[in-house]
């Protein structure tokens, strides 16, 4: 799936849910999480990216090489001040 700010989610409605308080609210931040891939071919398919808005998971997408997901997290760092990002690298060398 290719990563595009302006699409819709990209989690069915009926997984989507609550990661926080029952209160659901938004408050204001986005936060990305990015689960990084040590595979040296093919992880478009195992690098994933999750976002939450407030308090409720509202994308969980992959597709994208390391190239275009570091572009586009730029990108959508620049157009969104209070955005978070957290990369979980398991720092080992590529198979």
């Amino acid at each position: 799936m290719p990563l595009s700010p302006n699409s819709p989610a990209n989690v069915p409605t009926g997984e989507r849910e609550s990661v926080g308080s029952s209160s659901g609210g938004d408050d204001g931040v986005r936060t990305i999480a990015v689960d990084w891939s040590g595979a040296a071919v093919g992880a478009e398919r195992t690098i994933w990216l999750a976002e939450a808005r407030g308090r409720v998971l509202v994308r969980l997408e992959n597709g994208c090489d390391r190239e275009a997901l570091a572009d586009h997290l730029i990108a959508d760092a620049s157009r969104t001040p209070e955005l978070v990002v957290g990369l979980d690298f398991a720092f080992s060398f590529p198979e």
